[in-house]
């Protein structure tokens, strides 16, 4: 199967009972279920993809004096300010130390 066909049909799958079947038999699996928990989750900073460059993200109330777009060093780049043009969802993040 095309990743692209189940990406296109997540949601129908989701709904039917096969898949609820599945995830069931699955998050109780001996091997699994030790790895969940009802406190904490984690996951490999790999494995989240980037939907947007931090290039896109343009001031929220329109093009303003502020935008340089593609050119942004010097300019503080916030997620009550700025949004994305590719992907309005994305949010900004900072890499801790």
């Amino acid at each position: 199967m095309d990743p692209t066909t189940f990406t296109k049909n997540r949601e129908r799958l989701q709904n039917g009972d096969v898949f609820t079947k599945f995830m069931i038999r699955l998050l109780n699996h001996s091997q699994v279920k030790p790895l969940l928990s009802d406190e904490h989750f984690s996951v490999h900073g790999t494995l989240i993809g980037a939907w947007a460059s931090r290039k896109t993200f343009c001031p929220k109330h329109g093009r303003g004096d502020d935008d340089d777009g593609p050119n942004f060093h010097g300019q503080k780049r916030k997620n009550d300010t700025h949004a994305s043009t590719s992907a309005p969802d994305s949010r900004l993040y900072r890499e801790a130390a």
